[in-house]
């Protein structure tokens, strides 16, 4: 019964550290059970790879560098554009690099612009 409760916090911790990361872990997902597999092992790939690039930034780390118990919010929103803009072009460079990149990506894409 410890295994099954350690497990449960695990995930708890997993889903919560996904979900001050990415929007989509803030509600349930309406996708079938295999979209959600891909879904969350995406984010979970994204995250490693962020963490092994040294970008890993909680998502509340303005508020937790506050002095005197205030934070200063000038300029927040441009730097928070500008770094938004940087993880974007990181994960572009990654997904059609060799490394990241996966053989059928590029048909997908091609169809997808078909459809639309």
């Amino acid at each position: 019964m410890e295994r099954l409760s350690r497990a449960c916090r695990v995930f708890e911790n997993i889903f919560g550290i996904l979900s001050a990361r990415w929007r989509i872990f803030l509600r349930h997902l309406q996708v079938q059970p295999e979209i959600a597999d891909n879904i969350i092992t995406s984010a979970c790939c994204l995250h490693n790879m962020l963490c092994a690039n040294n970008d890993f930034e909680p998502a509340n780390k303005d508020l937790n560098s506050c002095e005197g118990g205030l934070t200063n919010l000038a300029g927040l929103r441009q730097n928070y554009t500008q770094y938004a803009s940087n993880v974007r072009d990181k994960y572009r460079d990654y997904f059609v690099s060799d490394v990241g990149s996966v053989p059928w990506q590029l048909e997908r894409v091609r169809r997808g612009r078909q459809n639309i």
